[in-house]
């Protein structure tokens, strides 16, 4: 993958449920993120190591605690912190936590605690401020029904909403949206495309939002200009960035220099 420019890699998606991992948070870090860690930094010097990757329910403040205190134990660390967020924002007390909530402080002493006040409590966020870049890799809103008018409105608002949050802290650098595409299966709706059912597609209002807010936002300006990293068929083959046949890393500003057909 790091050929392809691939330079980021999370160790495991969410842990904390039992769906995705059956042993404890010690398991977790000695089998997976000690071995991991070590085999990306090994045959990858500017790769990035994330995680842990969290869902955010149940006890992942417990599952967080663990897994930082054991990593500390066995002299491990993430390079970047990434966590998985789907709580709305505002709501009534008795909606339970919101987005920053999770993301920062528990909403009273009784609930689970925010990500930030976890690291603070083991050590890892020094004065409130996180000891690394924090990344939200999953986050979203399900359109329930999927192209209901007030939900897609709802839908548009709380991306923007996750870009404000993100935009405030300098510690918080990257949200990932989920998804670009509805499943239409038993989670449809998340998505802010829609297949229209002609071979087509249609665009939720979630889609130009963002769109029109990463091109506004000057913070979100100076990224990847090259022709193999632009998203752009600038040669007009058919194919774009690595997957044009002229590019052979993300750095390669020229599309149009395929290699010769093999001889017959």
């Amino acid at each position: 993958y790091r050929a392809m420019g691939v330079r980021y890699f999370g160790m495991w998606n969410e842990v904390d449920l039992g769906g995705f991992w059956a042993g404890t948070a010690d398991q977790y870090v000695d089998g997976i993120v000690v071995p991991g860690i070590r085999a990306v930094r090994a045959v990858c010097s500017d790769c990035m190591v994330l995680g842990p990757e969290l869902a955010h329910v149940g006890e992942v403040d417990v599952w967080l605690e663990s897994i930082l205190r054991r990593m500390d134990v066995v002299g491990a660390s993430f390079d970047i912190y990434a966590h998985h967020i789907y709580n709305g924002f505002g709501g009534a007390i008795w909606d339970g936590d919101s987005f920053l909530n999770a993301l920062e402080h528990r909403r009273f002493v009784f609930t689970r605690r925010g990500f930030l006040d976890v690291l603070t409590e083991v050590g890892h966020a020094p004065g409130g401020v996180p000891d690394r870049e924090v990344w939200i890799t999953e986050t979203g809103y399900r359109c329930q029904p999927p192209t209901d008018a007030g939900e897609m409105a709802t839908q548009a608002s709380y991306y923007m909403s996750v870009v404000d949050e993100q935009l405030a802290r300098e510690w918080y650098t990257n949200s990932f949206f989920y998804e670009i595409l509805d499943s239409e299966d038993e989670i449809d709706g998340f998505g802010i495309t829609r297949r229209d059912g002609s071979g087509g597609y249609i665009r939720k209002p979630a889609f130009d939002a963002l769109r029109d807010r990463i091109a506004s936002e000057p913070a979100f300006s100076g990224g990847p200009t090259t022709q193999c990293s632009d998203g752009l068929d600038n040669d007009g083959d058919g194919f774009a960035d690595m997957a044009d046949p002229g590019c052979t890393d993300p750095d390669d500003d020229d599309e149009y220099n395929d290699p010769p057909p093999p001889p017959i």
